[in-house]
Order: C-alpha cells, then sequence, then structure tokens
C-alpha cells in the first residue's frame, strides 16, 4: 500500500489524535468499486439530533477551539461499537478504503470510521475533517456507509482555502441508496448553499437526479430512477457547462458559468442554509468525492463500476 497505506493508517488508529492536529485543515470525499453487497434494513437507533442548528454551534465551536468533546451529539451504528478503531463492526474487518491517491481529490468521505465519536472523516490528503449527527453505520457500496433519516445531520464547516479550488472546475459524486419513504421534494445529497447542490427529486414511486447552482442553472436527470438500489451520481463542471452523470453515463448538459463559492457549510444529506425533515435525505450514502477538476466520462464510468473503463 506504500505511502498511501500509511498516511491512511496514521488517519485510522490515531483518529483522535488527527482530528485535533488538523482543526484548521478539513475536508471530504469518498470512493468506487462495481459491486455492492446485499443491503440492510437496519434502523438507526439511539442518539439522534432534536436541533439542527444549535448541534452545529456546539461541534464548530469545540472544533475551533481544538476540542474534540462532541458530548450529546454521537452517531449511532448498526452493532456495537467496537474500541478497536482498525475494525469495522459491520463486517468484522478491516474498514475498506478505495478513493485514489491524487493530488486533484479534495475531499473523501467514505464512511468507514469515526463512528465512536461522530466523527465525519476525509481521507484525501486535505484532511477536512466534520461532524456526524443521528446517523447510521451499516453496510455500504463499499465497506461501510452511512444511513440517513429526516433527523440526521452531516456537516463540514466553511474552509476557504478547501472551497477556492473549485472556483474554476469540479466533481461532486456519491453513491446513493435512497429509501422508498423519502421520494417527495427535493432532497439534499452533497449542498453548499448558493454554491452547488447534487439532489435527490422525489416524485412519489420514483425519483431522479439534480445539480444545479446559481450561476449555472439545473440539470435534471433524463429518465426517473426507482428505490432500493445502489446508482452512482455525479455533478461534473468544466468552466463553461454542467452536466449531470448517473451510473457512469452523461444524462444531461447545460452551458453556464459559476462564479460564487460562498461562504457556507458543506452538508451531505440536506440542505441548507435551513436544513430541516422535508429536505432530508432518507437511505443510505457512501464514497463522497469532490475533485477539483471535471473527471472525464472515461473516468466516470469506470468509477460507476462500468467492465472496460478505468
Amino acid at each position: 500500500m506504500g505511502a498511501r497505506g500509511g498516511r491512511r493508517g496514521a488517519a485510522v488508529v490515531s483518529r483522535s489524535t488527527v482530528i485535533v492536529a488538523t482543526v484548521s485543515a478539513l475536508a471530504f470525499a469518498a470512493c468506487f468499486t462495481d459491486e455492492a453487497p446485499e443491503q440492510t434494513t437496519t434502523p438507526i437507533t439511539g442518539a439522534s439530533s432534536s436541533s439542527s442548528s444549535s448541534g452545529e454551534s456546539m461541534m464548530t465551536t469545540s472544533l475551533f477551539e481544538g476540542s474534540t468533546d462532541v458530548t450529546g451529539t454521537q452517531g449511532t451504528t448498526a452493532e456495537s461499537t467496537t474500541e478497536d478503531p482498525t475494525e469495522d463492526p459491520t463486517t468484522g474487518g478491516d474498514p475498506v478504503y478505495s478513493c485514489p491517491e491524487s493530488p486533484d481529490l479534495v475531499l473523501c468521505y467514505e464512511f468507514e470510521t469515526g463512528w465512536s465519536d461522530s466523527s465525519l472523516l476525509d481521507t484525501s490528503d486535505s484532511l477536512y475533517h466534520g461532524f456526524m449527527v443521528g446517523v447510521a453505520q451499516v453496510p455500504g457500496h463499499s465497506g461501510s456507509a452511512a444511513l440517513l433519516d429526516e433527523a440526521s445531520t452531516v456537516f463540514a464547516p466553511y474552509d476557504e482555502q478547501i472551497f477556492q479550488r473549485l472556483l474554476n472546475e469540479f466533481t461532486v459524486a456519491a453513491w446513493i441508496h435512497p429509501s422508498a419513504e423519502g421520494l417527495s421534494g427535493t432532497r439534499g445529497i452533497v449542498e453548499r448553499d448558493g454554491n452547488i447542490r447534487l439532489a435527490l427529486v422525489g416524485g412519489g414511486e420514483s425519483y431522479e437526479l439534480s445539480c444545479d447552482s446559481p450561476g449555472a442553472g439545473t440539470v435534471l436527470s433524463a429518465s426517473s430512477l426507482k428505490p432500493g438500489a445502489w446508482v452512482h451520481a455525479a455533478c461534473v463542471y468544466d468552466g463553461e457547462s454542467l452536466s449531470l452523470w448517473v451510473d457512469g453515463v452523461l444524462s444531461t448538459q447545460i452551458a453556464g458559468k459559476i462564479a460564487v463559492i460562498g461562504d457556507d457549510s458543506l452538508r451531505i444529506g440536506n440542505d441548507g442554509p435551513a436544513v430541516g425533515a422535508a429536505s432530508a435525505f432518507v437511505g443510505l450514502i457512501d464514497e463522497v468525492q469532490i475533485w477539483e477538476l471535471a473527471l472525464t466520462g472515461q473516468a466516470l464510468c469506470g468509477a460507476a463500476g462500468i467492465a472496460g473503463c478505468s
């Protein structure tokens, strides 16, 4: 595994130490493999967030003061959490990491570790960590995934140095497994208010995917999708156009220019700035990746696990 294995080992085995040491350098992303294990429908139990705004305020203050104390905001797991941070309690084995080692990968959230202290851990070189509240760990597309409901909160505070990298080009991608209970209205998947939003648009028994930005407009998937299956969604901006890719295939594209970065937090599974049950994603999210370039069609079909792609 080389340098990549050594860096990940330090991030996983010394999770609490890394979070304290990288208070001012937060970041996200996630990865893709071509085969999904059979899913569980284990419900979220235990902690949940009754007030997203107050919870976020407390956690952000704690983070910037250099503290790892997130008392009262712990996430939950589908099974009891082990004290060994290298073991995945959902599979009984080691965490599964598949994000590539690339200087262009800005953020990578793989949801493999961090569950015992409600930490959203970034496994890219940015180490831009955040928080998870009212989220359960379950078997995912690769390794473990985050199971979210209407009370879940997953976010990372704004960092100018991180998000300025996304001004000229970017790719926002994730594996999602929506629940049939959350197919009404617009549900945020990966979002920064006023800048970019990858979302699910529910239609009752089916859904579409959308990607929008105030500068470039909105792209909507060309066909409807059914819940209960893993889907790879990617929003790509190349400086001149905004496109939506579904399972490695280009769905729609429009011309547009994005000139707004904003100073909002990054959210996974909801919309900002006022989050709520009506805009909450219900289901599983895994392997969230954010790149500072527009990935090519070959790269995106490879990420979606299509044979013959790289």
